[in-house]
């Protein structure tokens, strides 16, 4: 028989059990939550994710990143327990490491991160002229955001004859405060007393409430009206003389015909007895 041999078990770094609690950003109005055991996560983007790793035998608790250049060591708070903070703003891979003095290549486990972008938000608008005044213009319209709309403005500037512009004048007309809203205003254009070849361009833009990349904006397409010349109002006026003339001429013919059906008329009823 052979001489009485020692075989010394290492303790091996095991992962017992995780937390993640995630911190939404609070402009998206989501609550706040705690997950246990789910590493692959979906969040709003900006979202701070906290991991508390539960383990057995373990000296050192590390996560690499996709996105980053190395390992990045969770902070030990106790004998067993450690601690992990990180804001996520886009997709991502990363991989939990545990170790210890026996082990010092523990095995790793993958998980996936998928953040959810903030989108622009989105406005149209339908505009209707006064049939009677050209110079009123009445707007109807809807402005939505996939988290929350902040402010709704209304905008025009005035360009001269000779090309130059006058300052942009913003009008502030509500905060909406919600994610969808309906909106209406009116535009009486005759407020501004252009002058003749002068044209005012007038827009809408919604901001969301965007706190990670700042508010975002979208804008209605540009719509304008124009004053007409000099030159052309006195072809307005001179189309329109022409177009009087031509209905009083119309007028004079339909009064000869009337004429003429009056005369006939009187002599059918001289003609009769009763």
């Amino acid at each position: 028989s052979s001489e009485t041999n020692t075989l010394k078990v290492l303790a091996k770094p095991n992962l017992a059990n995780f937390s993640v609690a995630l911190d939404y950003p609070g402009y998206t109005g989501r609550k706040d939550e705690v997950l246990n055991n789910l590493g692959d996560l979906v969040l709003p983007e900006g979202t701070y994710v906290k991991w508390n790793f539960n383990t057995l035998n373990t000296e050192d608790v590390s996560l690499k990143f996709n996105s980053g250049k190395g390992t990045e060591t969770a902070e030990q708070k106790g004998d067993d327990a450690f601690a992990f903070k990180k804001r996520i703003l886009n997709n991502d891979f990363y991989k939990v490491f545990i170790a210890n003095s026996n082990v010092p290549q523990g095995d790793s486990v993958s998980y996936s991160l998928n953040v959810i972008k903030d989108q622009f938000p989105v406005i149209n608008v339908e505009q209707f002229v006064d049939s009677l005044e050209k110079s009123i213009v009445f707007f109807v319209g809807s402005a939505s955001d996939d988290y929350w709309l902040n402010s709704l403005t209304f905008n025009y500037n005035v360009t001269k004859a000779n090309g130059s512009q006058s300052p942009l004048q913003t009008i502030k007309l509500n905060d909406p405060k919600s994610r969808e809203i309906q909106y209406e205003h009116t535009f009486d254009i005759r407020a501004l007393e252009l002058k003749p070849g002068e044209n005012v361009s007038y827009y809408f833009e919604i901001k969301d409430n965007d706190a990670v990349n700042g508010s975002k904006s979208a804008k209605t397409g540009i719509m304008s009206f124009e004053k007409p010349s000099i030159e052309e109002l006195k072809e307005i006026e001179d189309l329109n003389e022409e177009a009087i003339k031509d209905n009083l001429n119309e007028s004079l013919k339909n009064m000869e015909k009337l004429r003429e059906n009056y005369r006939k008329m009187r002599e059918k009823l001289l003609q009769e007895k009763e």
